[in-house]
Formats: structure tokens, sequence, C-alpha cells
């Protein structure tokens, strides 16, 4: 009996437990329905959209900036190459004036030297002159230079001249070549230089029309705004702000959705802990109806003991009755039926 009492009451216990699980598992239940899932996961497509649409855009700007910088840089070298390249050619020129100079001092130069080396040749014939007599040459009947003439010493001065300028033309000759040749590199320099800016100008353009259509796309939130020109100042650090919120906006959703994980995750602990608790409780409730079942057996049992019991005491007092009457006027009759019942009978 203390045992079936003992299952109903655990039978009790249970169906409590049961409802305190109940009450957690609605609980968990609406936390879960407050975050949907689908929204998350539409909020989460958004950024990412977003993301996808503003790096593209910085990625514009970025090489937008880029380009132009380097674009003007070239266009800079171009133009300081080609103001080298006249400076050099101006210098080429002034060369060759002077080349054109010495040219012309050569020609006497030599022209002398010719004059002065002929002249030297007649040396022998000068010292066969005879004083008083005519020079076959000139007719002069004084010969001055007939036991010698500085005219060697001169010869030798004007072909050591003669050498110098030469050497100088030479030199100049060479001067006015490798200027030229630098003129003609720092052209071509600048002619590169120009050409790659050119280039990189097509890249300008094709960035500010990428950026154009990114900002007609309408992919992006409306309390943000792209700058009018890629190359505006405040392009790239839009974008970079722009970029550094999404990225907050991206860590945020993904932490709701660890949340509605560990929500969804306590809702299935919880409705778990249900279905195991019903289980549990079903079980109790098949050994309560045993239980029960078993306990009406034996309070029917114990009415019949009872009964049985009654009968016997009034059977046992209808004896003691009637005793007293066969012994009435022994008023020892209880104490010697107590020491010798055989003897009293």
């Amino acid at each position: 009996e203390e045992t079936a009492r003992g299952k109903v009451e655990a039978s009790s216990a249970a169906e409590s437990a049961l409802e305190l699980l109940v009450a957690k598992l609605t609980a968990a239940d609406q936390a879960v329905e407050a975050v949907a899932r689908d929204e998350l996961e539409a909020e989460r497509k958004r950024v990412q959209s977003e993301m996808t649409t503003v790096e593209s855009a910085s990625d514009a700007a970025s090489k937008a900036n880029e380009a132009e910088r380097s674009r003007v840089e070239l266009e800079r070298q171009s133009a300081v190459a080609r103001e080298q390249s006249k400076a050099l050619v101006r210098q080429a020129v002034e060369v060759e004036e002077q080349l054109s100079r010495l040219v012309g001092a050569i020609e006497e130069a030599e022209h002398s030297y010719r004059k002065t080396r002929d002249a030297v040749a007649l040396e022998d014939r000068r010292a066969e002159l005879i004083p008083g007599e005519e020079c076959p040459l000139c007719g002069s009947r004084e010969h001055p230079w007939s036991s010698g003439s500085p005219i060697a010493a001169l010869a030798d001065d004007q072909k050591k001249r003669l050498a110098e300028l030469r050497s100088s033309e030479a030199d100049r000759r060479a001067r006015v070549v490798s200027l030229r040749e630098r003129a003609t590199q720092a052209e071509q320099a600048a002619d590169k230089a120009k050409e790659e800016a050119t280039q990189l100008a097509v890249v300008v353009d094709q960035q500010r029309r990428r950026w154009s259509e990114i900002r007609r796309s309408g992919g992006l939130s409306n309390e943000f705004e792209l700058a009018e020109d890629v190359l505006e100042e405040s392009a790239l650090p839009i974008c970079e702000e722009r970029l550094s919120a999404l990225s907050e906006d991206l860590n945020d959703v993904a932490r709701r959705e660890r949340e509605l994980t560990g929500l969804e995750k306590k809702a299935r602990r919880a409705r778990k802990k249900v279905d195991d608790t019903r289980s549990a409780l079903e079980a109790a409730r098949a050994e309560v109806d045993k239980a029960e079942k078993k306990l009406r057996a034996l309070e029917g049992k114990r009415e019949k003991v009872s009964m049985e019991i009654e009968k016997r005491e009034l059977r046992a007092t209808d004896a003691v009755g009637r005793l007293k009457m066969g012994l009435v006027g022994r008023e020892t009759w209880e104490e010697e039926l107590r020491v010798d019942a055989e003897a009293l009978k």
C-alpha cells in the first residue's frame, strides 16, 4: 500500500515538472519567434550586397586616384624631358655654331701653315743667295735671312696650333653628337611618358564611368551617398567609412544569428526534456494505474478482514457473556482462567 501511494505521489511530481518544462519551452519558442531567422538572413544578404557595391566603388576610387596621380607625374616628367631635350638641342646648336667658326679658323690655319711650310722648303735656296745679287724669287738685292730665318720655328708653332684646332674640332663634333643623342633620348622619354599618361587617362575615365554606374545602380542605403566624381578628395574616405560601418552591421547580424542559434538549441533541449518527461509521466501513470488497482484490491481485502474481525469480536464478546453467566458466584474465575483454564473448565 505504501509503495502504491509513493507511485501516485511521484506521478503528481512528474506532472508538476512537466508543467514547468512546458512553460520554459513556451518561453524559448517565443524568444526564437521574436528573432526571425528569415529576417536576419535578409538583413545579412542586404549588408553583404551593399558591401560588395561599396567595395567596388572603393576599388574604382582607389584605381582612379592612383592612375590620376601617376598620370600627373608622367605629364610632369614628359614636360621636364621635353624641356631637357630643347635645352640640349640649343646647346648642340651653340656648339655647332662654335664648330662652324672653328672650321673657318682651321682653314685659315691650314692655309697659313702651308705657306709657312713652303717658305721653310726654300731654306736651302736661301743659303745660295749672294749679297748684292738679285733674289731669283723676289728680285731683292738684300737678303737679310740668307744665313737663317725664324720661319721654321713659326711653322712649328702653326703646326701645333693647327693640331690644337683640329683636336678642338673633334671634341666639339663629339659634343654635338652627344648632345643630339641625349636630346633624342629625352624626346623619346617625353613621348613615352606622354603615351603612358594618355593610357592612364583612359584608366581614369573608365573608373569614372564605373563610379557613375555604381551611383546609379541603387544598391546603396538611402542614408549613404557617393561623391559625385570619383576623383573628389572625399570619394575614397567616404567608401572606407561606409565599409567600416557595414562591417559592424555584419558583425551585429552574425552576433544575433549566434544568439538565435543558442535560443534554438535551448528550445530543442527544452522540447526533448518535455518529451522525456511526458514519456516518464506516461510510464508513471501506467504504474499508478497498476498501483491504484492493487490498492483497491488491498482495500477490498482489508474490508473483508475487518468484517471477519468484527464477527470474531462479536462471537468472542458473546462467548464471554455466556461465560460470565455460567460463572456467577465465582469471584476469582478470571484469575483461575488465567492461571489454569483446564482446571476451571
